[in-house]
């Protein structure tokens, strides 16, 4: 899926969707960065997107469920 972005109070793109995910993991967008995609009503923030929401999330914060413990 293609996706524009503002960046700078300009729209850039377009960028597949794992050229975003890829500049969410280094760091250059933040989750208010503005993003469209075709078929959106409108810009929203790449946080509000679900394809994008977990990458945002911090792993510490993550629950990480453990099986029991063998008998």
């Amino acid at each position: 899926m293609d996706f524009w972005l503002i960046e700078e109070g300009r729209k850039t793109g377009p960028f597949r969707d794992y050229e975003i995910r890829e500049r969410i993991e280094e760091g250059e967008l933040t989750s208010d960065d503005k993003a469209w995609h075709e078929g959106a009503d409108g810009w929203v923030s790449l946080g509000e997107l679900d394809l994008f929401r977990s990458t945002f999330e911090d792993p510490e914060e993550v629950l990480v469920v453990q099986p029991p413990p063998l008998p």
